[in-house]
């Protein structure tokens, strides 16, 4: 079962927050145990359980405990769309699930409940207990001493219990990561007897991981003293190793005071404290290549509010998103984003817009009225040239073949065929280059791509496509999950889409459709105000950044 959980927290200064929390189990235990899904101070230690049915969501009771639906104590109910199930004080409510999700509930938790009261609910000293702390203190000392110290030490492991043995320094866990590759071998990591984990040891298998920045600011900054587990701890439960909290990332980029480097200051994700976005561009540039010119193709890092995508496509989303003026020839209906844009595994990009894939359905590559069923090969002009020309010679040698035989008409004959009196070389040549003016100046490759006529008699190096490139993906310091933000309140399909992505109005390929930090903040603040988004700076942001990232650093100082 995929249920998707809201919980509304009412933080210090009497603001709500909205945490989403995404479970995948068959069922849901609800609660005052730690081992409870959602976990409700003041509730019986597991009250009842969560499951799909043939019904829909039901909440189940445990045996002898009720709940509250609608001022009636009940042992179970369904839980549908508005029903609310108080459960010691604390309100569990379905709400609409969103795309992906077998069902949703949204939890308010007991206001009368002081969150401090979670601490005092569990005993966490010995002074809680019957226990005295000296004596004990001292016992546990001499057994570890003895049986984690002095005995492995002393006596050889293959004579040891499996109780008796080093396991009992251990702090906690390895991550399950670790676990897999390196099961019980502590030397897999510890090299060295009494000496830390050095960041060699954490390279020979992270061969990915880059540093953070370039190398002569790491040492600028003083990443050069920084080890791997400073920031990845290992044996610390709850188990995880990677460090999210923002302050991590502003300690240092509120003031980024840093040689041939242009970065604004950053104090969090908030208005005021996170600077307009920047895109990675893939941008043209003509250079001399051998006798002509040849497109560059880099990528350039520029402000939103300049940013304009020179692909050398011609292309309207205007129009391809209008029910009147385009409709899908299979179907009927009007074009969707989804149509064209098909997520990848990650939800984060977008599979490559190509002409087999998105275009052919409604822009064919017909040339031949006579011929029907025959397309143009697509992506090489000369060989657009080469298909027209074997198929119009063949078709006029054919035409002359017929023509010797005693008949009248020739049925199913092409009109212009009939026309040409001179040798069947020379009409198909001829008809060849009226249908490539056509193709590349009137209604076929130019409709997507430009296309440079150089008036050459020679078909072959007359017309010239200017090449195209995409860039997909305009945030290479940047994470964002397309398929987490479908789940908008009331919207769903291209709606969700254009929330954020101008396409109904955007009448050239030139625009980039990419919105401005000021939607974000719509939704996401670092402490925004009711039911706003909360975001730390690892929600968007990797601290290692990516290969092409890399190369963009490498460019952008040596430009500088």
């Amino acid at each position: 079962m995929e249920l998707l959980i809201k919980e509304v927290v009412v933080a210090a200064k009497g603001e709500a927050q909205v945490r989403d929390q995404a479970l995948s189990v068959d069922e849901v235990l609800v609660g005052s145990s730690t081992q409870c899904h959602v976990q409700l101070l003041g509730a019986a230690a597991i009250h009842g359980r969560l499951s799909k049915s043939s019904k829909g969501l039901l909440f189940k009771c445990d045996s002898g405990l009720s709940v509250e639906v609608d001022g009636e104590s009940v042992s179970q109910v369904i839980v549908e769309v508005g029903t609310e199930v108080e459960i010691a004080g604390h309100r569990l409510t379905g709400i609409e699930s969103p795309t992906g999700f077998d069902a949703a509930i949204e939890l308010h938790f007991n206001p009368d409940i002081d969150p401090s009261s979670f601490e005092r609910a569990f005993k966490t000293r010995l002074a809680h207990t019957w226990l005295e702390q000296r004596r004990p203190a001292w016992i546990a000392v001499a057994l570890v001493a003895v049986f984690g110290l002095i005995v492995p030490w002393v006596v050889p492991a293959n004579y040891l219990p499996d109780f008796v043995n080093d396991s009992i320094w251990s702090s906690g866990p390895l991550h399950p990561a670790h676990a897999i590759v390196l099961g019980d071998d502590c030397g897999g990591c510890h090299t060295s007897s009494f000496t830390r984990v050095e960041d060699e040891v954490c390279t020979t298998c992270h061969l990915q991981a880059s540093l953070h920045t370039l190398p002569e600011l790491h040492q600028t900054v003083g990443f050069d003293e920084v080890r791997c587990a400073s920031c990845h701890q290992e044996h610390h439960e709850p188990v995880y190793l990677t460090v999210t909290d923002s302050a991590l990332c502003t300690d240092c980029h509120a003031k980024p005071d840093w040689p041939n480097q242009v970065v604004q200051p950053v104090h969090g994700f908030s208005p005021g404290n996170h600077p307009q976005f920047r895109l990675d561009l893939v941008t043209p540039t003509l250079v001399d290549q051998g006798s002509g010119q040849a497109y560059d193709w880099a990528l350039k890092s520029v402000p939103l509010a300049t940013a304009v995508e020179r692909s050398n496509l011609q292309f309207s989303h205007e129009v391809h998103l209008d029910v009147g003026k385009v409709q899908d020839l299979g179907t009927g209906r009007p074009l969707s984003c989804a149509s064209c844009h098909t997520a990848q595994a990650d939800d984060e990009h977008f599979a490559s817009i190509n002409m087999e894939r998105h275009c052919i359905g409604c822009h064919d590559l017909k040339f031949d009225s006579a011929a029907p069923l025959r397309n143009l090969p697509h992506g090489d002009p000369e060989e657009v040239i080469l298909t027209m020309e074997g198929h119009f010679l063949r078709a006029y040698l054919k035409n002359e073949q017929a023509s010797e035989a005693p008949r009248r008409r020739i049925p199913d004959q092409d009109a212009d065929l009939r026309r040409c009196t001179d040798t069947a070389q020379a009409c198909a040549l001829e008809r060849a280059a009226i249908e490539a003016n056509v193709q590349f100046t009137k209604r076929g490759c130019v409709l997507c791509h430009e296309v440079v006529d150089y008036g050459d008699v020679d078909l072959m190096v007359r017309y010239h496509v200017v090449p195209i490139q995409l860039t997909d993906n305009f945030f290479l310091n940047a994470r964002f999950n397309h398929h987490v933000h479908l789940i908008q309140d009331g919207i769903s399909g291209d709606a969700g889409c254009v929330t954020c992505h101008a396409a109904p109005t955007s009448a050239t390929s030139v625009d980039v459709l990419i919105p401005g930090i000021d939607q974000c903040f719509t939704c996401h603040d670092e402490q925004g105000p009711d039911r706003q988004i909360a975001l730390e700076c690892a929600s968007c942001h990797a601290f290692h950044p990516s290969v092409e990232l890399r190369s963009l650093l490498t460019l952008q100082s040596k430009t500088l």
